[in-house]
């Protein structure tokens, strides 16, 4: 959400102004700390009604909605109206971690996947 984005800026400047600053300028009076924004990424929501969910668990047989905590683009594509689902073979137990992997089985369930997305894009 938005509203979290803000919440943590907020606290970031108010520790570094309130709680750093003061100290650093103890040390030496002209110190200052400047903040850039780089890139923020909006948060993904999870929604009641969602078409991506539907056709997933259409594919896939599997109606479960878990929830993870990672940054993806999905949030940006939820923001301006897309319905959106994050999903993909094997499990976030061993995603984005040293020595990520992904069991051979399934790689073959994301083909199918796949298939079936390809599937029901050329029946409609």
């Amino acid at each position: 959400m938005k509203e979290d984005g803000k919440f943590l800026n907020d606290q970031i400047d108010k520790f570094a102004n309130e709680i750093l600053l003061p100290e650093m300028k103890k040390v030496f009076k002209n110190s200052k700390i400047t903040k850039e924004i780089i890139g923020e990424v909006t948060g993904f929501d999870r929604v009641k009604k969602s078409e991506a969910c539907e056709l997933v668990s259409s594919l896939t047989g599997d109606n479960s909605r878990e929830v993870v905590s990672f940054g993806t683009e999905a949030g940006l594509f939820q923001e301006i109206g897309i319905s959106t689902v994050v999903c993909g073979p094997g499990s976030i137990e061993q995603a984005h971690k040293v020595d990520e992997f992904i069991e051979l089985n399934e790689l073959k369930k994301c083909i199918n996947f796949l298939n079936g997305v390809r599937s029901k894009s050329i029946s409609n």
